[in-house]
């Protein structure tokens, strides 16, 4: 259920941002961009996400940055609803808008990714990149929010730079999402069966 409420909102997202594109283009079949018969792999450069300015984010009927969603726990959303109507808050004009109500009992509390780092983390270089569930977070550390009460674990993989005495800190933030709480799990039990085998 929670897998699903969290693929509801990035469908919708992407829906109402015209990033979901078709296998057919006017009843043609279009040509795959990945085949097992490829002679080298493809190679993608991912661009930043662009702000959307026209989809109207609310959280407990309160305007918020898209973002602030992406660490929500699932479980704890009341209702979910998407309004294509356009409308006006505060002078800005929005084409739709995505609003997620939570439950009573829901606790959150959203920190930025800097505040994180000064509030969890030690850290010698203040070179870091962030990955939330294993994907990169392409934001200013300092205006992307996460809901730490749904972070499960901070990951700090450090990385030694060439010809310097910094390094550059890999930052994985993992939600508790049943995958990765059984994900982890099973990492634990495996540890423990090594460790025994080990005696």
């Amino acid at each position: 259920m929670r897998l699903f409420l969290l693929l509801s909102i990035l469908f919708f997202t992407q829906l109402l941002q015209g990033q979901i594109s078709a296998d057919t283009l006017h009843g043609k079949t279009l040509p795959s961009l990945f085949s097992p018969t490829t002679d080298s792999p493809r190679v993608i450069y991912v661009k930043p996400p662009a702000e959307q300015h026209d989809i109207a984010y609310f959280l407990n009927g309160q305007l918020v940055a898209g973002h602030y969603l992406q660490t929500i726990d699932p479980d704890q959303i009341e209702e979910l609803k998407v309004d294509k109507k356009e409308f006006e808050v505060e002078g800005q004009s929005y084409r739709a808008s995505i609003s997620v109500q939570l439950k009573e009992e829901a606790s959150y509390r959203f920190i930025s990714l800097e505040g994180l780092v000064e509030q969890y983390l030690e850290l010698e270089s203040e070179d870091y990149v962030f990955l939330l569930d294993g994907k990169p977070l392409q934001y200013l550390p300092e205006v992307y929010h996460v809901n730490v009460e749904h972070i499960l674990k901070i990951e700090v993989t450090k990385i030694p730079q060439a010809d310097s005495s910094d390094v550059l800190n890999i930052i994985a933030l993992y939600t508790k999402s049943e995958e990765n709480i059984k994900a982890m799990q099973q990492i634990r039990l495996k540890g423990s069966a090594e460790q025994s085998d080990l005696k």
